[in-house]
């Protein structure tokens, strides 16, 4: 695939995307998902809080183990 030079320096995506912490207890696992649109100039990549990090060990920390699921799905490549 071809890529023109503009392409690639005013890149964007728009997808949408799912992180989660787990626990051991299921109904106590963190998700959070949005839409986002990603682009160069961007600097706000994430979440401003997601969870405390005290809270980890309520059961998100198991046998020296975090677990962290995270799906991303790309919807639209914008130039």
């Amino acid at each position: 695939m071809l890529l023109r030079l503009e392409a690639i320096n005013g890149w964007s995506h728009f997808a949408q995307f799912t992180i989660a912490v787990v626990n051991k207890d299921p109904k106590k696992s963190k998700y959070s998902d949005t839409l986002h649109r990603f682009w160069k100039k961007e600097h706000d990549w994430g979440w401003k809080k997601f969870m405390e990090l005290s809270k980890l060990l309520d059961g998100f920390i198991d046998a020296d183990t975090l677990i962290i699921k995270a799906q991303v799905q790309v919807i639209r490549w914008l130039q």
